[in-house]
């Protein structure tokens, strides 16, 4: 039995998505079970038979977050250290999501598992107090470092390009910032099998998709891919700098993240980058 949490999220959904279709029982929760509640955690757990928790939940409003570190660190730090806590009374292996916001993005090669986190904003700095957290409460926990997540469910960087291709003549888009995105439909696929497998590779990995663009690379891509399915009309992508459009969480400048230990060590596929932005499109279709 899975314990999904966070299933109503865009990761948590295209998870249940893949748990139903593979036939593996599980159970989804979201806000009625509060994770920064660990006895409202171990209460529901103590009913129930899960063998994995799968942890989909998060604080990811990465601006927002620098006005509001207590709720950040609350739900993506204690949260996440409650969790643990839970997993091990009950002997459970622990999925986690975590993030290349955890280092600077002054590299200029690939992040490694074992390179030193170095996070530059809140989110981040929330993020990698959940990694700890996590670590230090349980010894069966897998912490996938993700990037640029996108999805059929949920927003994100697609869905509003998509938006703004429909409603504006022209626009800018960063074009100094690079790394790789995630898909989320892939990326279920390779949880989902490293359930069934019953790994006890515990660590932490990193994926993505593979390649490297930069934000404005991925526009364009989704402009070139939208237009060929009748999304997207007439619109003018503009490359800026991160100068020309600035934010008040600082983003990696770099944040590519090297994918070598999750293929060796857990068999995840990783797909380039265009080949899951086309399979995007025929998901959407499908919804």
């Amino acid at each position: 039995m899975v314990w999904l949490i966070g299933c109503k999220g865009m990761l948590g959904q295209q998870i249940a998505q893949e748990l139903a279709r593979k036939g593996i029982p599980f159970i989804g929760t979201d806000f009625e079970v509060d994770i920064t509640d660990v006895d409202q955690l171990l209460s529901f757990a103590s009913t129930k038979d899960f063998e994995w928790i799968v942890n989909c939940s998060a604080y990811t409003a990465v601006d927002k977050a620098e006005s509001d570190e207590t709720k950040a660190e609350l739900i993506n730090g204690k949260g996440v250290g409650n969790i643990a806590l839970v997993s091990t009374s009950i002997g459970a292996k622990v999925i986690h999501f975590s993030t290349d916001y955890v280092f600077d993005g002054e590299s200029d090669v690939p992040y490694t598992p074992l390179d030193t986190p170095n996070p530059q904003s809140i989110y981040g700095k929330t993020k990698l107090s959940g990694e700890l957290q996590l670590q230090n409460n349980c010894s069966k926990y897998f912490i996938f470092r993700i990037a640029w997540l996108y999805g059929v469910y949920g927003n994100n960087f697609v869905k509003t390009m998509l938006r703004l291709f429909s409603e504006r003549d022209s626009l800018g888009v960063v074009a100094d910032q690079f790394g790789t995105p995630t898909y989320c439909a892939v990326l279920a696929e390779n949880i989902i099998n490293l359930i069934l497998s019953g790994s006890e590779k515990y660590g932490v990995y990193h994926y993505t998709d593979d390649g490297m663009i930069s934000w404005y690379d991925f526009a364009v891509k989704i402009k070139e891919i939208g237009s060929l399915n009748g999304y997207v009309g007439e619109v003018v992508i503009n490359g800026i700098t991160t100068d020309e459009y600035p934010t008040p969480a600082k983003r990696p400048r770099y944040s590519l993240l090297d994918k070598t230990k999750v293929v060796e060590e857990l068999g995840f596929k990783v797909i380039p980058w265009e080949d899951n932005l086309a399979k995007y499109f025929v998901e959407s279709e499908q919804q």
